[in-house]
């Protein structure tokens, strides 16, 4: 699968973490991933039959996606395109400058590389500026009051920030690591006192026009397999850090 990449692109050329994962908080799902895809997109086309049409999904998956018990799925418009595949667990959206597939279930992340795969080696002419995988996950630490123990962590950067009477303590860091920016949140859970919020998403840049490449093609389905895993390893290493950070200390 082949894809473009046009230095000269007018699309927009950053991810934005909080939108490409962002959700309600009172429906905050214990898990969460997406890859997104930034670039000139055409939501016209995005509909579950041309999933088919392409073999991105498979007959199972299209009955499901276009059941007529719901009236809501599928939605095609010019401007927004979106539709659910409830047996796979899977959504899929669309809007002029971003593509994204997502699921709430880890065993489903496979299935997002391939489907992204499929659409972009038919879309391999689409200009993209950058894409990225997300991951949010809501683990269980040994602190009885998250909200207690981000508070008075915080407390002691020396930044003034009270550790009493904290109502959203919160921590958000963005960082190179390696080939790509890691944009990090960090909160409390809204699913349970003693579980923290943590968000990470790694953007990368499509590889850039070169001598040998002067058109820019470059394979993003490729690309994703081999770094989806890298992105799960450092989301473990994130997770694991918070969570032995919040321990409670023993007492001196």
């Amino acid at each position: 699968m082949l894809l473009r990449h046009l230095t000269n692109s007018t699309a927009i050329d950053t991810i934005d973490a909080g939108r490409a994962i962002s959700m309600p908080i009172t429906q905050e799902p214990a898990e969460f991933y997406s890859i997104v895809v930034v670039g000139a997109m055409n939501p016209r086309i995005h509909h579950p039959i041309w999933y088919r049409t392409i073999d991105a999904i498979g007959d199972q998956e299209l009955s499901s996606a276009t059941n007529p018990d719901n009236a809501e799925n599928p939605v095609v418009t010019p401007v927004y395109s979106q539709f659910e595949i409830p047996s796979a667990n899977v959504t899929v959206s669309c809007q002029p400058d971003r593509w994204e597939i997502k699921t709430t279930s880890p065993g489903c992340v496979n299935q997002l590389i391939a489907i992204a795969s499929k659409v972009f080696d038919r879309l391999r002419e689409t200009p993209v500026t950058a894409y990225g995988i997300n991951s949010v996950v809501n683990r269980r630490t040994a602190a009885p009051v998250v909200r207690v123990a981000l508070a008075q962590l915080i407390s002691k950067l020396g930044l003034g920030l009270p550790a009493e009477n904290a109502l959203g303590p919160r921590v958000g860091a963005k960082f190179v690591k390696g080939d790509h920016t890691v944009t990090v949140d960090i909160r409390a859970s809204a699913i349970s006192d003693e579980m923290v919020f943590i968000a990470y998403n790694s953007e990368y840049k499509p590889p850039a026009v070169s001598q040998e490449n002067r058109i820019g093609y470059f394979d993003l389905g490729a690309l994703l397999t081999a770094r989806v895993p890298v992105h799960q390893l450092e989301v473990e290493e994130m997770v694991l850090g918070v969570v032995n950070g919040l321990a409670p200390q023993p007492s001196k």
